[in-house]
């Protein structure tokens, strides 16, 4: 039914492509979607569907910059929901989260580079 319960928002499909290769994940029920492993100083693109014409506020938390050298960004979701955007980590180790907000709620992305 259209009617979800307030404590379990719609699950946000995604697909994230690190080097070349695209994996399609999900949220898990805390928000955070799989990690994934990333060269330093790379760049991912990650794509999400949502509702058409929904705004997606994207939010870099832990340094690093999207395609437009911003670390924070509003996208609009095209006539078939799809929202996409590329994000660069920065060229040394950590973990780096990108949070998604979408109807009120945060979703986190994290993106770890290695040491070495």
């Amino acid at each position: 039914s259209d009617l979800a319960e307030p404590d379990s928002p719609p699950s946000i499909p995604a697909s994230v492509t690190v080097a070349g290769q695209s994996h399609d994940v999900q949220p898990d029920s805390i928000g955070i979607y799989p990690r994934q492993s990333v060269n330093a100083g790379s760049s991912v693109a990650v794509a999400l569907t949502v509702q058409p014409d929904e705004a997606v506020g994207v939010q870099i938390l832990d340094g690093g910059v999207l395609s437009d050298g911003k670390s924070s960004s509003s996208i609009i979701g095209d006539v078939h929901g799809h929202v996409a955007f590329t994000y660069q980590v920065r060229n040394e180790p950590g973990d780096y989260r990108v949070a998604i907000h979408v109807r009120g709620e945060r979703r986190f992305f994290y993106f770890v580079v290695s040491q070495g």
